[in-house]
């Protein structure tokens, strides 16, 4: 006896019409009918009801009708996949929130704080207190490197000073007049500092230059180079605090 077969004599036994079960499963008697007739098959959650109705097992129901069988293993991958999809849906949007929250809270804050410098497709300018500062402001949806927006000296003085979050990077500006007369200015090379120890002998050394060239400059010079370095860090401090 086949599905639709089943539903209509447990009906019958249950002296139940098409409109009775219709109301209680909330669909038109149309579609009992088409369930008691074979055309149409109910799903999942309706078979648990109708059994449920009947007081049948849905092993009772089911037993020795294998398209609804077929048609039940369809729906539960149907299910599953959606389910899946749902489970990936949910977490990309999570990531979304999670990312456009960091974003207005940490990254456009301090975008905002460079409305008023000099903007060019490569760089933000600003010129204060006799020195000219850059620092890059961050397209969306990019994040804050090293957690802050890092800010350098441009062509001004002895020394070009750039901060970075921990980090402080020191190289020499070769047409200093300072250095008027000394011989193979290439070999003054970039180095990196810890910021909260610049007085320390450690640095690290980056490029091809001597970097030990560049940290006597620093000491020979350590009062332009403290000068420069306080401006530059008062206007991090601005951007970042």
């Amino acid at each position: 006896m086949d599905i639709g077969s089943k539903l209509k004599k447990h009906r019958i036994q249950n002296q139940l019409t098409q409109e009775a079960v219709a109301e209680k499963l909330h669909v038109s008697r149309g579609t009992i009918s088409s369930w008691e007739t074979g055309r149409t098959f109910p799903d999942i959650e309706k078979l648990i009801y109708l059994s449920e109705l009947y007081e049948l097992s849905l092993d009772q129901l089911l037993k020795e009708d294998p398209i609804i069988m077929e048609t039940i293993v369809t729906e539960r991958k149907k299910l599953k996949r959606y389910k899946g999809l749902k489970i990936i849906g949910t977490c990309l949007l999570g990531l979304f929130l999670v990312y456009n929250l960091y974003w207005f809270t940490m990254v456009y804050p301090r975008n905002a704080k460079l409305k008023d410098w000099t903007h060019t497709d490569s760089n933000n300018y600003l010129e204060k207190n006799g020195y000219t500062f850059q620092a890059h402001d961050l397209k969306y949806p990019m994040f804050l490197p090293n957690g802050n927006i890092s800010v350098a000296n441009y062509k001004c003085g002895l020394f070009w000073i750039s901060i970075d979050g921990d980090k402080v990077f020191v190289s020499v500006n070769t047409s200093d007049p300072a250095l008027k007369g000394v011989k193979d200015k290439e070999d003054f090379g970039m180095i990196r500092m810890k910021r909260n120890d610049l007085n320390s002998s450690e640095y690290e050394s980056l490029g091809d230059g001597n970097g030990e060239l560049t940290r006597q400059l620093m000491i020979k010079h350590s009062t332009e180079f403290n000068k420069t370095y306080e401006a530059i860090e008062r206007v991090w401090k601005e951007i970042n605090g």
